[in-house]
């Protein structure tokens, strides 16, 4: 998932609930190896711990600006729907009891129709809470932590009406919470949504910091696609592009046969791709499930660091056994970290370790080791428990200084002395796991276990980090995306001579150097001192050429049935298509097609006796349907008034396109005169078709209208004179 914060950036943990209650949890003085080993067994029952719901969700608050962004959040692992379809948009509202209490383990009082509830954690089960609110008509529901564990929100697990629960809802941080509820408690609105994306997990293995001459070929690229519809898609092109740092462009694609509705298929790109140079590489995940939305995951190629943070210093936050644990094993903790060597290994003037302390400041005086271990069978084991499976190859100490425990984080780095020698480290194996274990080993004038920094990179896969109270454990307390700040560092020393070289490039729009600026226009001037692999400074000098795509925009029309073609592409229904093509300077050529296919039957209205082309501007001809659609001389109005009943047709010619329209039963003609002796009490408008029995006595019907024996104008003159008067 890409953080994209306007405000606050607060970032997953990723902590099991499991591991997290575990790992604060103090009672009969729990032994750390008794807590690895329920909490394996614990996991064994989890597949899948430490991963978003199957169907992935992003928290975003709207407004206020001051607070608006993408939050990370925890989410039910038992219950609520597990896809969205839509986005759930809505204000947020407390969700008060009678008592007054904001922890809805009781009737919630507060209306709640078509709003987010906000509930406290504590005193009852998640779902609980979640099905009151939903009772008063919640859409969406957010749970707030009631402690301070940092800015990492925990997973919910579900108890009572956990199979009732309907509505999305997350659990945030006290941190992230209280940036809400301060503009709600200010009579502020607070709009949040949960919106449903299609991509998740993306995997490169190389998205950690690592030395140019100790990579390895990419091969473990994947991404996770989800179908948040109601129904199958198939063919779906999932694509990843890697741009190295010189802007080189290498793309793969995979075809997903199918993804059934609610589910997830996980896409494995076919490697390998192997980094030449130093710099940030950016991977973009593509799907055409939805065409907008993408995932980018950088990852870092040094000259001389490891690092599986990455060196991402935009949300630092803390990792630590218990203080009862701590206490209980005499004081003593490590944190550690591990890196892979490449084929050929590393030789030059030394090896260094670095580590960062969230509480530097209650350990100022206090000394801390690094130890560098290698595994004795080339590889950290997973049921490695203890150390007697590695071998220490360098060692470095520090005491934390009043400028360590100055500012929280600060990088704390030691050249390591090797083990052997006495001298100083300055060689690595080839293709060796190694381990960086930060130890402290107290006596009990700190109370407060050691607080190592580590940061959250959703987009690598790290090599794993250990902790030690009481017994190795592999993995730590975090899962992968959980990277500690402890650091391998290789200085080569300069082993050539100072270059200068001119970095030419061609690209479309847009180029992001080496010196991390994205140029939009032609340059050749910027420059850039880098440090070679040897180790010596050398200048670089852009030569860059901007070439800027082409976007030309068309509107078409076309008749039913006839295919519309632009460039490879054939279109035969309306919509708004985009085709690439490549311009002369080797940039996209985007055409965008606004296509209108008109209707395939013409469109009548019915009006009883009448018809009415809803068709403006047009030319028409009406038609006799019970004579073979025959035309009807004269016909050639949008208003067709037919003289008989019958069924009726219309031809339209419009825009080049002649379409005819279904057949309309006329039935509502007919002698509407009541003393005719055809009279139609059904008919509704008279069609001239009365006819009169004029030998009736009657004296109101009676040819001989004025009594003088024989018919003759006179009586046709007296009928007119007296029509419209009521007959006695």
């Amino acid at each position: 998932m890409v953080l994209r914060c306007n405000g606050p950036r607060l970032y997953k943990t990723e902590i099991h609930p499991i591991l997290y209650a575990l790992s604060k949890w103090n009672q009969n003085k729990l032994e750390m190896r008794n807590l690895c080993v329920l909490v394996g067994f614990l996991l064994a029952l989890l597949p899948g711990y430490g991963q978003q719901l199957e169907t992935p969700m992003d928290f975003i608050v709207n407004g206020p600006d001051n607070i608006s962004g993408e939050y990370l959040y925890g989410w039910p692992i038992d219950f609520g729907p597990t896809q969205l379809a839509s986005t759930v948009t809505g204000d947020l509202e407390w969700a008060f009891t009678s008592s007054g209490d904001s922890l809805a383990c009781s009737t919630v009082t507060t209306d709640l129709t078509g709003k987010v509830a906000v509930v406290r954690r504590g005193a009852c089960w998640f779902t609980t809470k979640i099905y009151q609110a939903q009772l008063q008509g919640a859409i969406g529901c957010i749970v707030l932590d009631n402690v301070d564990g940092g800015d990492g929100p925990m997973n919910m697990l579900g108890g009572d009406n956990a199979d009732l629960i309907t509505i999305p809802s997350i659990f945030l941080s006290l941190n992230a919470g209280q940036l809400l509820t301060d503009e709600l408690d200010q009579g502020n609105a607070v709009n949040v949504s949960f919106v449903p994306r299609t991509l998740s997990s993306p995997m490169l293995t190389y998205a950690y910091s690592t030395p140019l001459d100790q990579v390895i070929p990419l091969s473990n690229m994947k991404l996770k696609v989800f179908n948040n519809g109601l129904d199958t898609v198939t063919n779906i092109t999932a694509g990843l592009k890697i741009i190295d740092p010189l802007g080189a462009i290498t793309s793969f694609t995979e075809i997903i046969p199918t993804i059934p509705p609610a589910s997830a298929e996980l896409v494995v790109f076919e490697g390998p791709y192997t980094p030449t140079t130093i710099g940030t590489y950016t991977g973009i995940f593509v799907s055409s499930i939805n065409t907008a939305e993408s995932l980018i995951v950088p990852f870092e190629i040094t000259q001389d660091l490891f690092s599986l943070d990455n060196n991402d210093f935009t949300n630092l936050q803390w990792i630590s056994v218990n203080d009862d644990v701590f206490a209980n094993e005499g004081y003593r903790a490590d944190q550690g970290a591990s890196f892979i060597t490449g084929p050929n290994g590393f030789s030059g003037e030394s090896v260094e370790g670095t580590f960062a302390l969230a509480n530097a400041d209650v350990y100022e005086g206090e000394t801390f080791t690094m130890v560098l271990y290698e595994p004795n069978n080339g590889a950290i084991a997973a049921d490695d428990t203890s150390y007697d499976a590695f071998t220490a190859v360098g060692i470095a100490s520090h005491t934390i200084s009043p400028s360590d425990a100055a500012v929280p984080h600060t990088l704390i780095t030691e050249t390591l002395i090797d083990v052997a020698t006495g001298g100083v480290l300055n060689t690595l194996e080839p293709s060796t796991q190694y381990l960086l274990v930060v130890k402290y080993d107290g006596d009990g004038s700190v109370l407060e276990a050691p607080k190592h920094s580590f940061t959250h990179r959703e987009e690598f896969l790290s090599i794993g980090h250990v902790v030690y109270s009481g017994q190795l454990y592999i993995g730590g307390f975090t899962d992968a995306n959980a990277a500690p700040i402890i650091r391998l560092g290789l200085d080569y020393g300069c082993l050539g001579e100072p270059s200068t070289t001119i970095d030419t490039h061609v690209a479309c729009d847009s180029f992001t150097w080496i010196d991390g600026i994205t140029y939009t226009e032609s340059n050749n001037t910027a420059s850039f001192n880098l440090s070679s692999v040897e180790g010596c400074d050398s200048l670089i000098l852009l030569d860059l050429t901007i070439n800027n795509s082409v976007y030309f925009e068309q509107v078409l029309t076309a008749c039913p049935g006839t295919p519309v073609t632009v460039g490879a592409s054939t279109y035969t229904t309306s919509g708004v298509y985009y085709d690439t093509f490549t311009s002369i300077t080797g940039c996209d050529s985007i055409v965008t097609t606004d296509l209108t296919y008109f209707p395939e039957e013409a469109a009548v209205l019915d009006l009883s006796i009448q018809l009415l082309s809803q068709s403006s501007d047009a030319q028409y001809q009406w038609l006799d349907c019970a004579n073979e659609n025959a035309p009807i001389p004269g016909e050639t109005g949008q208003l067709f008034s037919p003289s008989s009943n019958g069924s009726y047709a219309l031809e339209v010619q419009e825009n080049g396109c002649t379409t005819t329209s279904a057949c309309y039963d006329i039935t509502g003609l007919g002698c509407t005169y009541a003393d005719a002796s055809n009279y139609d009490d059904s008919a509704i408008s008279d069609d001239g078709s009365c006819i009169f029995d004029l030998s009736s006595g009657d004296a109101c019907n009676a040819a001989d209208i004025d009594g003088s024996g024989s018919v003759t104008s006179a009586d046709l003159l007296e009928f007119l004179s007296s029509f419209g008067l009521t007959c006695e």
